[in-house]
């Protein structure tokens, strides 16, 4: 039997032990439960939630569906009625959510590193959604991957100097371009 002393010791070293035990639960379950990372992920959060990426492709993809290269988040269910990320005139169908910079760079919103360019051009998977009432799959959009390894160079905004995706913000990134001092405002993942 331990004696009262070592009884005592017992007790407070149980309640330490279930303390730390019961942070490391809380700061567990936080990181579960809020996101801690602002990497650029496109289910569940809003746009504005979303970092800004700037990029150079190997070819000129601006008019074409981008699908994750390791996981299934292309944009198959983009139809004409989706007016926060299409945009359709008579003359063009232009996805919103990604804008021309100088000496070929591009400012997106919903694209990562790991992304993958098909040939579908943005205005043929809106005719074909529309056509046959959101059916195009993300299978269908992947079988259609024509670039694995697109990116020349990749940027992601994690300071977010430029979250208001206006023309002040093109104006500025077009500057820093042009200044080639886009390594001084936003972090290269390639």
């Amino acid at each position: 039997m331990a004696k009262p002393k070592e009884l005592n010791l017992l007790q407070q070293s149980s309640t330490t032990y279930g303390v730390v035990s019961y942070l490391i639960l809380t700061i567990s379950l936080c990181g579960i439960f809020t996101s801690c990372n602002k990497e650029p992920i496109v289910r569940g959060l809003e746009y504005s939630e979303l970092l800004t990426t700037v990029y150079k492709t190997n070819n000129d993809y601006f008019d074409f569906v981008n699908t994750y290269g390791g996981f299934i988040s292309a944009p198959s269910s983009l139809s004409s009625g989706d007016s926060t990320k299409i945009l359709i005139t008579e003359e063009d169908t232009v996805y919103l959510l990604r804008w021309k910079l100088n000496d070929g760079y591009v400012m997106d919103l919903v694209i990562t590193v790991d992304d993958y360019f098909t040939d579908m051009a943005f205005a043929e998977l809106v005719s074909l959604n529309d056509a046959c009432n959101n059916c195009i799959t993300t299978d269908d959009i992947f079988d259609r991957v024509i670039d694995k390894n697109p990116f020349r160079e990749f940027y992601i905004d994690k300071d977010t100097l430029f979250r208001n995706r206006d023309q002040n913000d093109i104006q500025r990134l077009n500057e820093i371009i042009d200044n080639g001092e886009l390594d001084n405002y936003l972090h290269q993942l390639k």
